[in-house]
């Protein structure tokens, strides 16, 4: 265990602050592992990444068909890039002594599945929630040094649109990962997904980020928006070249990860109301082609867009400080925000620009799965 545990994240006083301090150490990069030769960052990077390389156990051709929603009726198009996986005996079973990285074992009807978890502190652990669907029993598990750790958990909340889970170890708190912000992620920056198979021992893949601000459309239809589209086929945390965690890679669109801060937020409002609150103005929008903005196609009677007076055919260009040019840039800034946030919608109507305040209500769950609703 390390020598001065984190101290657990108080979400009474500072929920949009989680994950900002106090987590510093929680993860151990995998060159500062044991047996490993101390180095600076640069080089420790730079060496990790050559490694990668040498280490490659093949490279597998995918191809991945997106719906591209770039008009008012969606259209398919396909992606196709080249997924790179590697995987090492020695990296793995170092992982093992890692400590935010926690094994997710589900017995459920079907039998028993495994994947990947991480632990904030204070007795959480976040997981994907389709792993722990019709659960009957909940493990979660670290094997560290010669200590095999095994805890029984319960489900605090789950967000199905974002496919996240919270879950509580009363009986161990388990050290927390080190979170980071996908704000500091770009286009091309190579990233590491962590996944846990059956034998319970973390494996890594990587990969690079192909998107950032993504409209992803999940399996069951609904949309997800504001996420980091990878080219990884993977589930469990998403790191960045320095080991900090900055998304969840979700089953329900393969490839996307949603990004850290959001999860945050939705850790929160699991914490305080024991649900997500998504933020929801009640549009319907589209791309308005050949121009920046987000048309509006409809407005839900009685919605807070009804209530501010936000009219069909409004191009909506911003959202507080958030510049809107497309439908998937309203949503995502939507998802940000929680229920009850005020914000101005800046938007154009009749050639005249205007600001509109808002006071978003609380996304209902039959408009995931009505399409480009916000």
């Amino acid at each position: 265990m390390p020598e001065n545990p984190q101290e657990p994240y108080d979400f009474e006083t500072n929920p949009d602050e989680y994950g900002q301090s106090g987590f510093e150490h929680g993860w151990t990069h995998p060159s500062e592992l044991p047996g490993s030769p101390k180095s600076s960052d640069s080089a420790r990077s730079s060496a990790k990444w050559a490694a990668l390389g040498a280490t490659a156990a093949g490279t597998l051709l995918i191809t991945l068909t997106l719906l591209a929603l770039n008009g008012p009726n969606a259209s398919q198009k396909v992606v196709t890039s080249t997924l790179a996986q590697f995987s090492s005996p020695a990296a793995a079973s170092d992982l093992d002594r890692d400590y935010g990285v926690v094994a997710v074992e589900v017995t459920n009807e079907s039998g028993v599945v495994v994947g990947a978890g991480i632990s904030l502190g204070d007795h959480k652990i976040i997981t994907n929630a389709s792993l722990v669907a019709g659960a009957k029993k909940i493990n979660c598990s670290q094997q560290n040094s010669s200590v095999d750790l095994q805890v029984i958990a319960s489900v605090l909340g789950v967000d199905l649109m974002a496919d996240l889970a919270v879950l509580n170890t009363p009986e161990f708190d388990f050290p927390p990962v080190q979170l980071g912000s996908a704000s500091e992620i770009d286009i091309g920056d190579r990233v590491t997904a962590m996944s846990i198979g059956s034998d319970r021992i973390a494996a890594l893949s990587y990969g690079q980020i192909q998107e950032r601000n993504a409209l992803a459309v999940a399996n069951d239809g609904s949309v997800l928006p504001g996420m980091l589209y990878t080219d990884l086929l993977s589930s469990g945390p998403l790191l960045d070249s320095s080991g900090a965690v900055v998304g969840f890679l979700t089953n329900s669109a393969p490839g996307n990860a949603i990004p850290i801060d959001d999860v945050r937020v939705i850790v929160a409002q699991i914490h305080t109301s024991g649900r997500p609150r998504h933020g929801w103005i009640g549009v319907q929008v589209r791309n308005d082609i050949g121009r920046e903005g987000a048309i509006v196609v409809a407005v839900v009677a009685g919605a807070p867009s009804d209530q501010s007076g936000i009219q069909v055919g409004d191009r909506i260009i911003s959202l507080g400080n958030d510049r809107v040019r497309s439908s998937a840039d309203l949503l995502a800034a939507i998802a940000q925000r929680r229920a009850g946030d005020p914000v101005l919608v800046g938007l154009t109507r009749g050639g005249m620009t205007q600001k509109l305040p808002v006071s978003l209500g609380e996304q209902p769950a039959s408009s995931a799965q009505s399409g480009l609703r916000g």
